[in-house]
């Protein structure tokens, strides 16, 4: 007798995405400093922010996924 795994499906329903806008800097000085502004630590706080009120959106037996 075969084992029979039952299988997720996977519904996408919504995907969106997040664009950060900010002045524009002439000087590759002065977007370098932008981008210390805009560090790795803080762009996954902001992610993390965005997919807590995408959950908090959702109703019961649904969840998200970050990809």
């Amino acid at each position: 007798m075969r084992d029979h795994v039952k299988r997720q499906r996977t519904i996408v329903y919504w995907e969106f995405s997040i664009d950060i806008l900010g002045p524009w800097h002439e000087k590759l000085a002065e977007r370098r400093k932008a981008r210390k502004v805009l560090s790795r630590k803080r762009l996954r706080q902001i992610e993390r922010a965005a997919l807590l009120a995408a959950q908090a959106k959702l109703p019961p037996g649904f969840s998200t996924l970050l990809s």
